[in-house]
């Protein structure tokens, strides 16, 4: 078969996504908007019953340390903390379901969204400990690249440089780069795992390693697909998340001024960010599925040039 060029793969991934359009809508409703609908109401309502826990202690916000500290231990305080620990839990859970539920569409897109949800549950079930594991290492590589920035950030809003600092500065620029090159190439080698795990059954450590086999000998190439990939996304989304953006200033114009902002409006502010949230996630995640799908199916026709 030809090969396909870049702008063959866009095209096709295009196609794709109209024909199952309504499908990824409903499977990004249920397991991404709804959860966090949720999560993000009984978080404003803690924050509005028990303020010296569940709102950040500093000094602007006139909250110590001991009062937030002592605040966990009122009896509805523990409900809402188990609550939101919960809804967490349930987060992720959910996130790994949508995560094979949509790797799954993307290898099947006639397939509907009630048998594409069937069997991302069947996928996530049977694998959910290494993906959880999965997750949680590439969330590690992610800490580790930006933990210098947030240092650096917090030694720069307080110049009290001396000898510790320095020490702790140079050892988060070590731990950065070497997440970063590692995070990088494990993103890269590992990008196709999903596809393996889900088309091929293979199991997840061998999805890994027939990941790496098919990436091998282009992840130059991977990347540069990756982060053309990455960059048309991240202009779609400052230009979609300019109204959260607004919204966001107007929820913290009020405590600026020393005032406060009622429960209900933070409530409808939290709907309208989530419902924007939810559309531009409506392009995002299924584009980005479908399209290294695409590459997926591409490279496994081909081969690498020597």
């Amino acid at each position: 078969m030809k090969k396909q060029g870049l702008s063959k793969i866009f095209a096709d991934s295009f196609k794709e996504y109209k024909l199952g359009f309504w499908d990824y809508a409903k499977i990004i409703f249920l397991l991404s908007f709804v959860p966090a609908i949720i999560f993000a109401f009984v978080n404003i309502v803690a924050q509005n019953q028990y303020p010296t826990v569940f709102t950040e202690f500093n000094e602007s916000s006139g909250i110590t340390f001991e009062e937030s500290f002592s605040g966990y231990f009122q009896p509805g305080a523990i409900n809402f903390t188990v609550a939101l620990i919960v809804l967490a839990i349930l987060g992720l859970i959910l996130s790994i379901i949508l995560f094979a539920t949509l790797t799954y569409k993307s290898l099947n897109p006639k397939k509907k969204s009630k048998e594409s949800l069937k069997n991302g549950m069947k996928y996530a079930g049977a694998y959910f400990w290494m993906l959880v594991l999965q997750f949680l290492v590439l969330g590690l590589f992610a800490i580790g690249a930006f933990s210098f920035f947030g240092y650096l950030s917090s030694l720069l809003a307080n110049p009290a440089i001396n000898a510790t600092s320095i020490i702790f500065l140079i050892l988060f620029l070590i731990i950065s780069i070497v997440s970063l090159i590692f995070g990088a190439a494990a993103t890269i080698y590992w990008m196709f795992n999903n596809y393996f795990l889900i088309d091929k059954n293979t199991g997840i450590l061998k999805s890994f390693s027939e990941s790496y086999r098919l990436v091998k000998k282009r992840w130059w190439l991977t990347l540069s697909y990756f982060l053309l990939f990455v960059g048309i996304i991240i202009v779609f989304f400052i230009i979609f998340m300019i109204p959260t953006f607004i919204i966001g200033v107007l929820t913290a114009l009020p405590d600026a001024l020393g005032a406060q902002i009622t429960m209900t409006l933070s409530l409808i502010f939290a709907f309208i960010e989530e419902v924007l949230s939810y559309v531009a996630n409506l392009f995002i995640m299924p584009a980005g599925y479908i399209f290294f799908k695409n590459l997926y199916v591409e490279y496994k026709k081909t081969k690498p040039k020597k």
